[in-house]
């Protein structure tokens, strides 16, 4: 299976110029999808490997530093992979400002610890700060696609939301689709951006 989801990926390379983001978190189903587009990439000839591919890694800074050695680590093992092997594969591990940090909000703010009704913490720790990366970007590229892992075994909201979102996909070739700018505050992405 590895094998078919990796030949996918780099036929799906070919078929346009637009840049990759890949979300990266150190856990399994974002490991295997950065494996894989690393894999896809290494595929193409040397001379082929033009398109943009960003790993973008958020640094919440309330990890446990061994997970936070680990994270950082294997980003910097594929950052030198990719030098050494010419993949235009771009590493970037990005961090919330300071004013958004995890305990100024708690602290600071007042706000109760995150919960699974009040998950404040995804939203200013994660994806705002790859918004702000991408947002940046946005206007030197126009639109990219995002390559996220998440598998449905993981729970039952997961499977049920993301059959939802395949539900949405359904009428779109390759599964793709460009995300509103309405969909950002759910944590997908922002405008111009697609993913599959």
């Amino acid at each position: 299976m590895f094998g078919e989801i990796r030949d996918s990926l780099a036929a799906l390379y070919w078929q346009d110029d637009r840049p990759w983001l890949v979300g990266f978190s150190g856990g399994k189903d974002s490991t295997m999808v950065a494996s894989l587009v690393v894999d896809a990439v290494l595929a193409q000839p040397v001379e082929a490997r033009k398109k943009p591919v960003t790993i973008l890694c958020t640094n919440t800074r309330v990890e446990i530093p061994a997970i936070v050695e680990m994270v950082e680590s294997t980003l910097a093992r594929i950052r030198r992979f990719s030098e050494q092997n010419d993949l235009n594969i771009e590493v970037n591990l990005l961090r919330p400002p300071p004013e958004q940090s995890f305990w100024v909000n708690l602290i600071g703010r007042g706000y109760p610890p995150p919960n699974r009704i009040f998950r404040w913490c995804t939203q200013r720790l994660k994806i705002d700060p790859v918004t702000a990366f991408v947002n940046q970007r946005m206007g030197h590229w126009g639109e990219a696609i995002l390559h996220l892992g998440a598998r449905r075994a993981e729970s039952a909201t997961r499977a049920q939301t993301m059959a939802g979102r395949e539900a949405e996909l359904d009428e779109t070739p390759l599964s793709c689709v460009a995300i509103p700018p309405s969909v950002l505050r759910t944590g997908l992405c922002s405008d111009g951006v697609v993913t599959c």
